[in-house]
């Protein structure tokens, strides 16, 4: 129940924008993108060290994850009442991740040695 809220309370932009960066987008990021590269390696069988092997399914969760936090800490810093410049460079800096993420997982081509 206690992570349930918290995760409703993050979506909705309701906890606090440090929070919201450090501990959703930073250490859950860490935790999730190597539960992702774990599945991938055990049960898909595909080992892999760049964002560009994974498989398709393996680039959907990681796409999932995120729109997830980036609409959360976008709506955490929406809500933030304390310096507008860390406001703007929170979003711009979310912004910046999202779109560089998509970019990589689906429209830049693995290097081949």
């Amino acid at each position: 129940m206690i992570i349930e809220n918290f995760i409703r309370n993050f979506w909705q932009g309701k906890i606090k924008l440090w929070q919201s960066f450090w501990l959703v987008g930073g250490i859950g990021g860490i935790l999730i993108f190597n539960l992702i590269i774990f599945i991938e390696d055990k049960i898909f069988s595909n080992s892999t060290e760049y964002l560009t092997e994974l498989s398709f399914r393996s680039k959907l969760l990681v796409l999932i994850w995120t729109i997830f936090y980036t609409v959360g800490i976008w709506r955490s810093a929406e809500n933030y009442n304390g310096y507008a410049f860390l406001k703007i460079l929170t979003k711009f800096y979310i912004a910046a991740n999202c779109l560089s993420s998509v970019y990589i997982l689906f429209f830049l081509k693995p290097l081949i040695n």
